[in-house]
């Protein structure tokens, strides 16, 4: 960097040497995204057309009203001018005038500065300041400020260098931001994941995935033929059957295996949330968006991105899915910078989305799109020979996590359990086992009937009784309208009912009301 006690003649007049000098400060702050080398990269090449005694980076932090040092360069700085130091308001320097008014701001340093600051720079041997505010989608985010020895030093050209400088410098900041609060949720989500693995299948030999059953191995071989191919994924299958598992299996097989699995469950966002949720949002985007926000796809940048319950997405949202996977680009909610997306994605559904598609709820091009490797993992009841090695692995599990010593299972209630359909798959046998195991008081686990109260009134050979058809009916229909009776998507709608005649069934059979429901009556 040329030092400013011999400052160069300046080039701001040079129209060529401006625009090569914009390219070497472009070429570098894509080369040097880190807030401690962001000013060394681009210094000598700003000094080239600019000279200056010394450069530094503000950056305004909303929530304190302050701008913070982002980065300094130049000769020995005072106690008011090193990295992260705050500059509140109140100082009233030549950069926040800068920064309020939104224009570039000339000042020469004199005793009678106006700022504590100010006179410091002026003592220190400064005397001519410019500070140029820097802006992002059009919101102001800090100034670049340069300060020379020599009294009145900038020119017009000179300001409206730096004002070019300035665009590259904040979108630099913007993607410096982003990477930091990247690395920080990567670490947090390193961490969740890292707990998820002790007790989430991630490998064929893993204690989570148990079975013989053909129907299991058949799944398994799909599921390694698919992790070698990186393709997308639909995995499809009922509640509670696993389809997490059988994602994450793909994921640790395939070449993306040490890089991140990011998921989300779909019907658990309110719909106004999943685009955010799965794009990010900028600040300001919406009501409540305080902050910028990384999505999901970018959490998952690398590796693979799980979107559980997919069939829930809203169809404005879906259309914004197929272009991630066409294009492989999106833009965060409320911004205007096309972001890349090097991720697989794996979708998973409990619903029948071929028949959502004819009803115009999904796309038919994203369901294409989709399942371009699709894997249907099987109930629990296809596979009969599984359900007493999972009953065992889940009462060992559940025992020592209990501090129970079980030793078996009383033969009664096994041969109960085997005849049971499970409609609620592995997830409702676990709880079932897990509940067993609380209420035990000695070696022998039973499963009497407070704890059997969800098992249906089923023979050996297969039958069930007509009420019990028609409550199971009526509670898919509530989960896949996450509760809600009343309504356009309510269950009545759905089955064709009035919605005091499905209220007067779902007592009678026994139904509970989700809470969901309850609030949205009352």
């Amino acid at each position: 960097m040329t030092k400013a006690a011999d400052p160069p003649r300046s080039r701001s007049g040079d129209l060529e040497a401006r625009y090569h000098a914009l390219t070497e400060i472009g070429r570098a702050l894509i080369q040097n995204l880190n807030q401690e080398t962001i000013l060394e990269s681009i210094a000598e090449w700003i000094a080239w057309i600019v000279p200056f005694d010394r450069i530094g980076l503000m950056v305004y932090e909303p929530e304190r009203d302050s701008r913070r040092i982002f980065a300094l360069t130049g000769p020995s700085r005072s106690r008011l001018s090193a990295v992260g130091t705050d500059l509140p308001r109140s100082l009233r320097t030549y950069a926040w005038r800068a920064f309020d008014e939104r224009r570039p701001v000339l000042a020469d340093l004199g005793e009678e500065a106006s700022s504590s600051l100010e006179k410091r720079l002026y003592r220190e041997g400064l005397r001519s300041v410019l500070a140029v505010p820097l802006f992002l989608g059009g919101k102001g985010i800090g100034t670049l400020n340069v300060a020379s020895r020599e009294s009145d030093r900038y020119a017009r050209d000179e300001v409206t260098f730096l004002e070019e400088a300035a665009h590259q410098v904040a979108l630099a900041i913007g993607n410096i931001r982003s990477n930091q609060e990247i690395a920080v949720l990567r670490a947090t989500l390193k961490r969740e994941a890292d707990s998820a693995e002790r007790s989430s299948a991630v490998d064929l030999q893993s204690p989570e995935i148990v079975g013989t059953s053909s129907a299991l191995k058949d799944v398994l071989r799909q599921a390694r033929a698919a992790a070698g191919a990186d393709c997308t994924v639909l995995i499809t299958g009922e509640t509670g059957t696993g389809k997490e598992l059988i994602a994450r299996l793909i994921h640790s097989l395939g070449r993306r295996k040490n890089k991140p699995f990011v998921g989300v469950n779909c019907s658990a966002l309110p719909g106004g949330l999943v685009e955010s949720e799965l794009f990010g949002h900028e600040k300001g985007a919406f009501t409540g968006a305080t902050a910028r926000r990384v999505g999901r796809f970018e959490l998952a940048e690398g590796g693979t991105l799980f979107l559980d319950e997919i069939g829930d997405i809203a169809p404005d949202v879906q259309v914004k899915l197929l272009r991630v996977l066409q294009e492989r680009e999106f833009e965060r909610l409320g911004g205007a910078q096309t972001l890349k997306a090097d991720v697989r994605l794996i979708a998973a559904t409990n619903r029948d989305l071929a028949r959502e598609m004819v009803a115009k709820r999904f796309r038919a091009d994203l369901f294409y799109r989709l399942s371009v490797f699709p894997i249907a993992v099987p109930p629990l009841r296809d596979r009969g020979e599984d359900i007493s090695l999972l009953l065992r692995h889940f009462v060992v599990k559940h025992a020592r996590k209990a501090g129970k010593p079980i030793e078996r299972i009383r033969e009664q209630a096994l041969e109960r359990l085997r005849a049971y359909d499970w409609p609620g798959n592995i997830r409702e046998l676990e709880n079932l086992v897990e509940r067993a195991v609380i209420l035990a008081e000695g070696p022998e686990l039973d499963f009497p009937e407070k704890v059997l109260t969800t098992v249906a009134k089923r023979t050996r050979t297969g039958a069930v009784t007509l009420e019990e058809v028609e409550r199971r009916h009526i509670e898919k229909v509530l989960e896949q309208t996450h509760g809600v009776v009343h309504g356009p998507k309510g269950a009545a709608k759905v089955l064709g009912l009035n919605p005091s005649t499905l209220r007067s069934r779902m007592k009678k059979l026994g139904v509970e009301p989700s809470r969901r429901d309850m609030s949205q009556e009352s």
